[in-house]
């Protein structure tokens, strides 16, 4: 059988912002948070799960990845122009 294939994409700007991601299956997930006090968490469970995460003006990112194989994580932090 073929997993489910999740995708999410979140683009926030502001202060304050939070995105929290679930995903099961062939995962793919993008946050880009602008502002201050930004909070990122992504849970994925299943094969080939893919997160990028880029903030900037600080936060906090959690990722937890479960799965077979494949799981990639890519997490940016840039300070305020």
């Amino acid at each position: 059988p073929v997993a489910a294939q999740s995708v999410s994409d979140i683009f926030q700007s502001g202060s304050s912002n939070a995105a929290t991601v679930n995903q099961s299956g062939a995962n793919t997930s993008e946050i880009d948070q602008t502002g201050t006090g930004a909070v990122a968490g992504v849970t994925q469970a299943g094969t080939n799960n893919d997160s990028n995460i880029t903030q900037t003006g600080g936060g906090t990112v959690t990722v937890d990845q479960s799965g077979i194989t494949g799981s990639i994580s890519n997490v940016t932090t840039l300070a305020d122009d």
